[in-house]
């Protein structure tokens, strides 16, 4: 329909200056002018017009092809929303469920006053507060299109921030946090917050790739001529090429209900909006390695002395 009316307004164009050549050439005749003259305003006029529809129509279809990859971009979120909206009522129910199991072991215990079966509702209790405030926030994060709230920001501050959080988790699955932070890095502008969470959910999934003693999940921050690289490694389970393949489809998750299957979406999205790219190696039963590639911005001084 769209084509249509541009051809249309295309042929209206060219017929209304047609008429206005014909109209002119008449009042040249009329005024005398020599017909050779006559001839050559006729053929630059009539060129003039047709180069004008010419610009006219090309106009139209750059605009119209626009809005039309605007609406049909517009058509793929909503699509993405709903299938979110479709798995999370899935995933809200084991959700509710885990809530349900905790009211009913907490509620139980304090009518009997076992306090360590008390501790134990509470746990779970807490376990579930957390997947729904992670489901939550990824979703947010990743339906929502954003721009990186940008700020001067020191890396191997953030990769240590994120052991000292990571470090108690770790000792209770015996895992090994290890830290190899490069000199010189400087202040970056980065999203703070995005990359702190990014860097966070990556050794978060390290960790839990990890079983036994032995187990080790090192973080390195390193600088080269025009870009910023953090890796996030483990000696863990590593994976095979078909997980590999389906790392950052929306909802896929190895951890079954634990999963919300948006966090690593959510990682290449933060990346991404920083200009930069995100590589995954990993060899089954070997440990994998997320390298996280940032575009190097101006450092205002060196990072801050590690302690």
């Amino acid at each position: 329909m769209t084509e249509r009316r541009v051809q249309i307004g295309a042929a209206v164009a060219v017929v209304v200056g047609l008429s206005m050549v014909w109209y002119l050439v008449n009042a040249l005749w009329v005024q005398g002018w020599p017909m050779h003259l006559i001839h050559v305003v006729a053929i630059l006029a009539a060129a003039l017009v047709t180069f004008a529809a010419s610009v006219i129509v090309v106009t139209v279809v750059i605009y119209y092809r626009r809005v039309l990859e605007e609406k049909n971009r517009e058509l793929e979120r909503l699509a993405a929303i709903g299938e979110i909206v479709a798995r999370v009522a899935h995933y809200q129910k084991n959700l509710l469920n885990g809530l349900r199991g905790g009211l009913y072991v907490t509620n139980g215990a304090m009518a009997r006053g076992d306090w360590e079966r008390l501790r134990e509702g509470w746990r779970m209790l807490h376990g579930s507060v957390q997947r729904i405030e992670r489901l939550t926030l990824d979703m947010l994060y990743y339906v929502k299109g954003r721009i990186p709230a940008r700020e001067p920001t020191d890396v191997n501050q953030l990769i240590q921030e994120v052991l000292e959080l990571m470090r108690a988790t770790a000792a209770q699955r015996n895992v090994e946090l290890r830290a190899d932070l490069g000199e010189g890095i400087g202040e970056q502008s980065f999203d703070r917050a995005a990359i702190h969470r990014a860097i966070l959910d990556l050794v978060s999934n390290a960790i839990d790739a990890c079983a036994g003693s032995g187990s080790l999940v090192s973080l390195e921050s390193r600088a080269t001529e025009d870009e910023i690289v953090v890796t996030v490694a483990d000696n863990g389970i590593g994976m095979s090429d078909e997980v590999r393949s389906k790392l950052f489809v929306r909802f896929f998750s190895t951890k079954g209900g634990q999963g919300t299957g948006l966090g690593l979406p959510v990682v290449k999205k933060v990346v991404e909006e920083h200009g930069g790219t995100l590589e995954v190696e990993s060899k089954l039963g070997r440990g994998s390695a997320f390298h996280l590639r940032f575009p190097k911005s101006p450092s205002p001084g060196p990072s801050r002395p590690m302690a």
